[in-house]
């Protein structure tokens, strides 16, 4: 072969490697990036795993189990694919065993033993979940520095359950200095990517007035109301109040307060339970 077919080959070879790199990369944006988009990833994905990429190969079967479509694919296979070395895996194997799910039990010494390991490889879910078992003492010595250094580094990832928590510790003033308007920026992150916590403590902010944020409570109410349509009982127990008190420039409603009363008491919600039993108790003394 001559010098100019061979350094034909390595340039061709170098550049279908160079083009599947760029494809996974593209494929990982779609797949975890603020723009979520599942078709997206499973486009790019699709062109290098049919150009020879293994960790595109991977990511297409990962898509498969996690849809559940493949009932083969259970958490013996999760577990080989973290056994070989997958952030992803791993990260996952962590957070099952932290929450004794997926048939695994629970166990705070495995949960960081998978955690350390995908951490390290710079998974943001694995180093926020990470920084909890660190804030809380879990399998490891409760640090809240080390809580804090893994929050950043999944806050850096633009992850946004860190930025929610780390958010909070910025406006409490745990762990961080105190700082109203770090806090919001840190709130509005993650909101703009759908995260409903986020949601509720950057309503919180408008509706006091808090971070260098204006008194709002139009958009204070909005914010409650797009979390709580998600499901997050605070929010949905603040619309509660909201109506009951005919607050933040809606009507007083107390059909629509018990309404949302209700959702946030279904999830156990101390307060919102309090609250109906109070609204019957009324009802009960208006009765006599």
């Amino acid at each position: 072969m001559s010098n100019f077919q061979e350094q034909f080959n390595e340039l061709s070879i170098s550049f279908n490697q160079r083009m599947n790199e760029i494809d996974y990369e593209n494929g990982m944006m779609w797949m975890y990036g603020p723009n979520k988009c599942t078709r997206n990833a499973k486009k790019f994905f699709t062109r290098a795993a049919n150009n020879g990429c293994e960790k595109s190969k991977f990511k297409l079967k990962y898509m498969l189990y996690k849809s559940g479509q493949d009932k083969s694919m259970d958490v013996n296979w999760l577990r080989k694919a973290a056994d070989q070395g997958d952030a992803q895996a791993q990260s996952d194997i962590g957070v099952m065993y932290k929450d004794g799910k997926g048939g695994l039990p629970q166990s705070d010494a495995l949960a960081v033993e998978w955690l350390s390991k995908a951490a390290d490889q710079g998974d943001a879910k694995a180093q926020f979940n990470l920084g909890y078992m660190y804030a809380w003492g879990k399998g490891v010595p409760k640090s809240i520095a080390l809580a804090v250094e893994w929050l950043i580094k999944a806050v850096e990832e633009d992850y946004a359950p860190a930025q929610c928590s780390l958010g909070r510790m910025y406006r409490e003033g745990k762990g961080r200095p105190k700082n109203d308007v770090i806090a919001v920026k840190l709130f509005r992150k993650a909101a703009d990517q759908g995260h409903a916590n986020a949601q509720y403590n950057l309503g919180e902010m408008y509706e006091n007035g808090r971070g260098g944020l204006p008194m709002n409570d139009v958009i204070a109410v909005k914010l409650y109301r797009q979390a709580a349509d998600q499901g997050f009982a605070n929010a949905q127990y603040n619309l509660g109040n909201i109506y009951s008190e005919g607050l933040c420039g809606l009507p007083q409603s107390d059909d629509l307060a018990v309404e949302w009363y209700h959702k946030a008491a279904d999830q156990k919600h101390e307060k919102a339970q309090r609250a109906l039993r109070n609204m019957k108790n009324d009802d009960d003394y208006d009765s006599q």
